[in-house]
């Protein structure tokens, strides 16, 4: 999953948005996003950046939304 779809998700004031309902897919089980602890470590600093302006309770839950409902991959 993109990161950008992360933050657009998160950032979302639309509850109808593209985003928002790839998030909510992925909390429904519907999506079953793939990761590594690279990607994981990617969305962490993007989404701590200062001027989005996100919670890190917000930011907890989607990166334990990604791993609890996601498979973990491993590069070769």
């Amino acid at each position: 999953m993109d990161t950008n779809v992360l933050l657009s998700s998160s950032l979302s004031k639309n509850e109808d948005s593209a985003a928002v309902k790839v998030l909510e897919a992925v909390f429904e089980g519907i999506i079953i996003p793939l990761y590594h602890q690279e990607i994981l470590d990617e969305y962490d600093a993007v989404l701590h950046r200062e001027k989005f302006h996100l919670r890190k309770e917000e930011i907890q839950v989607v990166l334990n939304a990604v791993r609890q409902y996601g498979i973990e991959v491993f590069q070769t």
